[in-house]
């Protein structure tokens, strides 16, 4: 592998965010057309995607177990996904999607250690507080 090869972007732009899932055997990040791109973390080929968002992606986090993915797009959403390498390939539905719209765009996702909780923020600094398991929203 070499560094181009490595999530290499196409020529109507650039990615914003990739990570690692939790086993470190695959990198996730926004593919084309605002999809959730999973790749072989070891060859850098793209195995399946998760699902997409209808703007770009801005930030994803895996969850402390390991069993969820949360997308952060500039199209005022956050979508939580069943995470199941298992099942890459034609997109999925999210488990839910949280209307984030918090004073402009929602792009930035993260769990809390314990999982229970799922923090959005945005560009208005805002930051809302959800449920992680139902997607209710705790506080704002």
């Amino acid at each position: 592998m070499t560094g181009k090869d490595v999530l290499s972007t196409s020529a109507k732009g650039v990615f914003f965010f990739v990570t690692y899932d939790p086993t470190g055997r695959y990198l996730v990040r926004e593919g084309p057309e605002h999809t959730v791109e999973v790749r072989n973390a070891n060859t850098c080929q793209v195995v399946g995607i998760v699902g997409r968002h209808e703007r770009q992606i801005w930030s994803m986090a895996f969850s402390p177990d390991g069993q969820r993915l949360a997308t952060a797009s500039n199209d005022g959403t956050v979508r939580v996904w069943d995470w199941d390498p298992a099942h890459l390939g034609a997109d999925q539905q999210p488990k839910f999607k949280l209307p984030v719209h918090i004073g402009g765009y929602c792009n930035r996702v993260a769990f809390s250690s314990d999982g229970l909780r799922l923090a959005t923020g945005g560009e208005a600094q805002t930051i809302k507080i959800w449920k992680a398991n139902t997607g209710e929203e705790e506080r704002a």
